[in-house]
């Protein structure tokens, strides 16, 4: 097609009724775009290792664009900090800004990327909704029991399994 061919055509295309939808849907795929942040700003990494008290957790992604659920995809009740700004973040608050109770029974987290939340997430009846704790909020109406198995579908959040913890010999050079 020639220069010309192609300026009659958009010319005549950008005064149909079908352009303006066309456009519309241009417009709908960039805040699309806008809103989906790159994957190694929120997760810088998939493997965070925080240490608490000579204790490494070792977490592990399980899913992006998913929250962690139970093997009745129950999603579990959690505590929330705000101002995490990456995956590494959120496993340092759940890991160290809890009592010991809390850092004993945590069974992961998921971080939302778009609103720097991280909520570190415990099985039902674990956390008490008549006591303070370090997190900005708390949500104990959820049902999710036992370890993280599975995930359900979340635009911009990421889901982290505790596997494990190991005593470090040398705790004070790791923290």
């Amino acid at each position: 097609m020639n220069t010309f061919t192609k300026t009659v055509f958009l010319v005549l295309a950008a005064s149909s009724a079908s352009a303006q939808n066309l456009k519309g849907s241009a417009a709908a795929t960039t805040r699309n775009l806008q809103t989906n942040l790159p994957y190694d700003e929120c997760v810088d990494d998939e493997r965070p290792r925080p240490v608490r008290s000579g204790d490494r957790y070792r977490f592990n992604l399980m899913d992006s664009d998913a929250q962690c659920a139970d093997a009745n995809s129950d999603l579990y009740e959690y505590g929330e900090f705000n101002n995490a700004k990456d995956s590494s973040a959120c496993a340092k608050f759940c890991v160290n800004e809890v009592n010991d109770y809390l850092a004993g029974e945590l069974l992961g987290f998921d971080f939302d990327c778009r609103e720097q939340t991280c909520r570190c997430l415990y099985s039902r009846g674990t956390l008490d909704g008549q006591r303070s704790y370090s997190f900005q909020r708390t949500n104990t109406r959820l049902q999710g029991e036992g370890g993280i198995e599975k995930t359900r579908s979340k635009t911009e959040f990421f889901c982290f399994r505790l596997v494990g913890t190991e005593l470090l010999e040398d705790a004070t050079a790791e923290a």
